[in-house]
């Protein structure tokens, strides 16, 4: 935990949960690699259309996943849902869902610190 002390200073720092002191993290702070992503980013990576496929597919998981969690937490049975297949014909693997998991966690980050990009 000493080791990585400076880090949690940094983020602290950058979120403004208060002011450091630290050299470490005041050093980052100035450094552009930790910085914000550029807005250009979006319109670069957006050119190559990829970007949108990208969005699409992401937004269909994170919908699909929100579904079948409120589904999984409401309690309704299987028997209900033999009765009525149509209605019961979203299903997420748990794989899909980890690595959709995975994937906002990780942009979130991309977005906050340029540096995890590189």
């Amino acid at each position: 935990l000493e080791s990585d002390e400076h880090i949690f200073k940094f983020l602290k720092a950058k979120f403004g949960f208060g002011a450091t002191r630290d050299f470490d993290a005041n050093l980052y702070l100035c450094e552009e690699a930790f910085g914000l992503l550029p807005l250009n980013t979006f319109s670069r990576l957006s050119d190559t259309l990829l970007f949108y496929i990208y969005m699409f597919v992401l937004v269909l998981l994170t919908v699909a996943a929100v579904i079948v969690a409120f589904r999984n937490l409401s309690g309704s049975n299987q028997a209900q849902c033999m009765e009525k297949t149509e209605e019961c014909t979203i299903t997420l693997k748990p794989d899909a869902a980890y690595n959709l998991t995975h994937t906002v966690l990780f942009g979130c980050l991309a977005l906050s610190t340029m540096r995890s990009v590189y």
